[in-house]
């Protein structure tokens, strides 16, 4: 799945690397038609939409906008997206899956939130994180919460934590 800079979304219908041109993608993902794939906004804001519903094209500029296929608006500043196997809400045994879905802001803020407690694909945007007026989401990503996280600046200071101290 690529995701461009000018509101564009689409699912390339092979596995080469996808031919950007003059669309910069603001994201290229792996994933596959029963994946869930979750847009998030600088605002807190995240969409989610089935992997499958996404039209497939041969080059990201052909896509459709994302606005056509998700909740979002087509104004929404997509800061982020993740796509979501089945695999990672449940282990084989239907047992709750340890795997958190980690938020940072640009103010330093942080968040994990368990899979399994992510909404589903809806017709309405959700919060996903509470964001101050100040403030920016600036990624997110799926992880492990016994593994360490590190945050670098571009002023080259960075923190190192453990993932399972950060507030649920």
């Amino acid at each position: 799945v690529v995701i461009t800079k000018r509101g564009k979304i689409t699912r390339l219908v092979d596995s080469r690397r996808p031919t950007v041109g003059k669309h910069m993608p603001l994201a290229v993902l792996r994933a596959n038609a029963r994946d869930t794939l979750y847009l998030f906004t600088a605002e807190g804001e995240c969409a989610a939409l089935h992997v499958h519903t996404i039209p497939a094209a041969e080059n990201p500029g052909h896509g459709a906008s994302w606005d056509s296929v998700s909740a979002l608006d087509r104004d929404a500043n997509i800061v982020a997206a993740v796509g979501l196997p089945p695999a990672a809400r449940a282990d084989s045994n239907g047992q709750e899956a340890d795997v958190h879905l980690f938020l940072g802001t640009r103010m330093g803020m942080v968040k994990r939130i368990k899979v399994a407690e992510l909404p589903g694909p809806s017709s309405r945007p959700f919060s996903v994180m509470k964001v101050r007026k100040n403030d920016a989401l600036l990624g997110g990503c799926l992880m492990d919460g016994s593994k360490d996280v590190m945050l670098v600046t571009n002023d080259a200071q960075a923190i190192r934590f453990k993932g399972d101290q950060v507030r649920p």
